[in-house]
């Protein structure tokens, strides 16, 4: 017998067709389920585990693939690197399989002490699919820092995909010295604790991401970097919901080196579906310092809110933030992307869609469903 894992490529020759009018399909279903193809994987080199005893014992014995049934709870010690996945090995589950929300991996809250470290940490060549992971703290106004995935220093290659990550005061996935992540097709949602509340974070230098295909809603900040030389994101085909108290994608200023801000920021053919000009919006993208490979690519997005405006109490409010040097500029924006487009989200059968213009971008139902439902377009 075989089992399959989802696998990142995209093929789009193969991704779903569907019956809808100017569908926009280079992700198949933003934020998840479907996937161009599929990996077999050798059972001689696979195990299925549903306990918390059985997966330490899986994690030590050398196996590749660990297989958790999507019907699995197992509650993680609430303790700094509670479960260490070595190099090259899978740890999967069924999310969007026959239904299925994936085995569920999660920490309860404690108390409001700091809790300042990860759940899980990943050596080189990891591969998470298929999983919940729950923290403790989905909201604003909380001391709790824990993070739900840290990266081994100088490692590389981690894939986070086909997820759901939710409720980590300190952030969801931390790229901590690691090159070539590639995070894709995640539900990251309800992590905003103020000051941090990171769906991605690159951090302490030398740290490379490529983020697609997400669905974000309710984060501090979405995508987030310290500003340290080495560190860059490439942030391509998601869909940006409500955020906490934040901009969506940030990039800091080097504390160690004035005007820098990481190493390389790109931003393309993302949709960011709030933001009007009746209330206090934060930035869509704000960039603190000045990238060192130069201008940041910001081309092909879509914003609701107009570049620059007026917000209802006369504040000067910007989709795109950034210092000099950082941005290219204002004409050479609005050429690039558009702007003040209205989105509005629909369900035609089982498929959820952001619609805008005359196109639409299917997209998991489980994000967008409440919107639908109330036919909510700015936050409450």
């Amino acid at each position: 017998m075989k089992i399959k894992l989802l696998v990142s490529s995209i093929v789009l020759s193969s991704l779903p067709i569907f019956a809808h009018s100017s569908v926009i399909n280079s992700c198949g279903t933003v934020g998840g389920y479907d996937y161009p193809y599929i990996e077999d994987i050798n059972s001689q080199n696979m195990i299925s585990v549903s306990t918390l005893a059985e997966l330490e014992a899986a994690l030590q014995s050398g196996i590749e693939n660990i297989y958790i049934p999507g019907d699995t709870t197992i509650e993680l010690p609430y303790q700094s690197n509670a479960l260490v996945i070595p190099d090259n090995v899978s740890l999967f589950s069924d999310r969007g399989r026959n239904g299925s929300a994936g085995a569920l991996l999660k920490v309860d809250y404690i108390d409001e002490q700091p809790y300042n470290f990860p759940i899980i940490q990943t050596g080189s060549n990891v591969h998470i699919s298929g999983l919940r992971l729950q923290g403790p703290v989905e909201h604003i106004d909380t001391d709790v820092l824990t993070l739900g995935i840290q990266t081994q220093e100088n490692s590389s290659g981690l894939i986070v995909e086909n997820s759901e990550l939710y409720g980590w005061g300190g952030g969801a996935i931390s790229l901590k010295k690691a090159q070539n992540a590639r995070i894709h097709h995640n539900y990251i949602h309800l992590n905003q604790k103020r000051e941090r509340g990171y769906g991605v974070v690159v951090q302490n230098g030398d740290a490379s991401t490529a983020v697609y295909c997400n669905v974000f809603d309710s984060n501090r900040h979405s995508i987030a970097g310290s500003g340290k030389q080495g560190e860059s994101y490439t942030a391509s085909n998601n869909i940006i919901l409500q955020t906490g108290e934040g901009h969506s994608f940030d990039m800091h200023e080097d504390s160690d080196s004035t005007g820098d801000g990481g190493q390389a920021v790109n931003v393309i053919n993302n949709w960011f579906a709030f933001g009007g000009t009746d209330w206090g919006h934060y930035p869509s993208v704000k960039l603190r310092g000045v990238p060192r490979d130069g201008l940041a690519g910001i081309t092909g997005n879509i914003f609701r809110s107009p570049l620059e405006y007026q917000d209802g109490g006369d504040r000067t409010k910007r989709a795109l933030e950034g210092v000099p040097g950082s941005m290219h500029s204002d004409p050479v924006l609005l050429e690039l992307n558009q702007f003040n487009v209205d989105m509005t989200f629909s369900k035609t059968g089982e498929q959820c869609f952001l619609d805008y213009q005359d196109k639409s971008v299917p997209v998991l139902c489980q994000a967008v469903e409440k919107y639908i439902s109330t036919g909510q377009t700015q936050p409450e």
